[in-house]
């Protein structure tokens, strides 16, 4: 079977499809860099989620989720004892601080929320 490059085979997909599997591929990095960052620490799906007071489906529903809501994230970070901070970067680099999310993640009712507390204080700072 002859072989094919990747521009050849990209540029036979429709817009739609060039989407869907741009869309995959973005779900697949989210999933494999909050898997690594959770294997860094030392940690399984199983006992992170123990840590912050939640399922492990709902830890494996995070890592395989490229539409993350940011409480959800910052649940997960501090489980793992990070902090999660959002920026917003003008065109000419300017960052300007949005929020440190685990405080409201904390308090949120939305994303990993189960009604328990987790079981330490959520990451440093």
């Amino acid at each position: 079977m002859p072989t094919k490059n990747y521009s050849e085979l990209r540029s036979k997909l429709t817009a739609e499809q060039r989407r869907a599997a741009e869309a995959k591929a973005q779900t697949m990095l989210v999933e494999i860099h909050l898997a690594k960052l959770r294997a860094a620490a030392g940690l399984t799906q199983s006992q992170l989620a123990d840590e912050i007071g939640v399922s492990q489906p709902a830890i494996a529903k995070v890592e395989g989720n490229d539409d993350i809501g940011l409480a959800a994230l910052g649940r997960y970070v501090g489980g793992l004892g990070y902090s999660l901070e959002v920026d917003a970067v003008s065109p000419t680099g300017e960052r300007i601080e949005i929020a440190r999310m685990m405080d409201m993640a904390k308090t949120s009712e939305q994303g990993l929320s189960t009604g328990r507390s987790p079981t330490r204080p959520a990451g440093p700072g």
